[in-house]
């Protein structure tokens, strides 16, 4: 029976979304290697999401909201980006709750103001994925089995060239909330923590599905990838801290599978055969904020470990056609770092 367990999903999911832009023949995986979280206090989301999605209320607000509250809920929210948009960096954490299973799949910072971006994938040291991004530069490594690939690979642009945005999903989630109201408090656990900060308040938000999925996900990317209807949303549960910041966001896969099919171009190609794994629909996802105002200061790796490989668009190209290339050009860490 194969390994369904959540380190290798999550791995494989960063591997086939990376492993196309970094040329790499890292086929075979090692056995999971599963990082202690101890410590860790961990919340009742997937029991809160569950409850939110079988409620069948028929009030205008939607299942799981107080009616009545959408004024009041949509103040907290605006409140919660204001303070963060005064000091607009953090850290995150995106954890994967289900299957009797806790992983941390991705965690990493930003800094809107510069933009500025460090993230790590993966279930531990062994195997992950690096990304470290500075305006319209992207350092790129990644590691399995304990063996990383003999250069970062340097790539110039940013989305509009099929890079990463300057702004990471994760920030982008607490821009412009949109609230439905309260949540409802037979739903609501106030005792919830995220490790870093109690609950204060508990709002239903709609979320932009383009910007959940790769939050949570990796994103199709390329200049062929279809894009993700922007006016698809999710609904998630915003839990706001006592300081009124954002403490995290929580919503389940299976609202994000459902809104995909549901949304105008369907499922992307590259994503389907995630979306049916049975598996992924018992994953709820919570994205912790913390350490807001802290310092990101993104470094680059030291010069002789960097291979350039031109623009992002470029790559993609090349990538996406391979009979437009020579023979043997295919982009590696060798030919690279030899000029070539």
């Amino acid at each position: 029976m194969p390994d369904r367990s959540l380190p290798r999903l999550t791995l494989l999911a960063a591997l086939a979304a990376t492993s196309m832009l970094a040329g790499c023949d890292l086929a075979e995986l090692g056995e999971d290697q599963r990082a202690g979280k101890a410590g860790r206090l961990v919340d009742v989301t997937a029991e809160q999401l569950d409850a939110l999605r079988e409620n069948d209320r028929e009030d205008s607000e939607g299942p799981g909201v107080v009616p009545g509250t959408e004024a009041e809920a949509q103040a907290l929210v605006d409140e919660a980006e204001r303070s963060f948009l005064d000091e607009a960096s953090a850290r995150f954490d995106v954890w994967w709750i289900g299957g009797g299973q806790v992983e941390v799949p991705i965690e990493g910072s930003f800094d809107v103001a510069q933009p500025a971006t460090e993230l790590l994938i993966g279930p531990d040291e062994d195997n992950r994925f690096e990304m470290r991004l500075r305006g319209e530069d992207t350092w790129l490594r990644m590691t399995v089995d304990g063996r990383s690939m003999d250069c970062w690979m340097h790539l110039t642009g940013g989305a509009e060239d099929g890079g990463p945005a300057g702004v990471p999903y994760q920030a982008l989630l607490l821009l412009e909330p949109v609230a439905l109201g309260r949540l409802d408090p037979s739903l609501s656990d106030r005792s919830v923590l995220n490790g870093y900060d109690s609950v204060e308040d508990q709002v239903v938000v709609e979320l932009r599905l383009d910007e959940a999925l790769p939050a949570a996900l990796p994103k199709p990317g390329g200049p062929t990838a279809e894009p993700i209807d922007p006016k698809a949303r999710v609904r998630a549960v915003a839990n706001i801290g006592v300081n009124g910041r954002y403490a995290s966001i929580a919503y389940d896969l299976a609202d994000v599978a459902d809104a995909l099919k549901a949304s105008r171009g369907g499922v992307p190609k590259e994503l389907r055969g995630l979306v049916a794994e049975p598996t992924m629909r018992e994953v709820q996802v919570r994205i912790d904020y913390h350490d807001y105002g802290s310092p990101v200061e993104v470094v680059a790796p030291p010069r002789t470990k960097v291979a350039h490989f031109g623009t992002w668009s470029d790559l993609l190209a090349g990538l996406e056609d391979p009979a437009a290339r020579e023979p043997g050009s295919a982009p590696s860490c060798a030919a690279a770092l030899r000029g070539a």
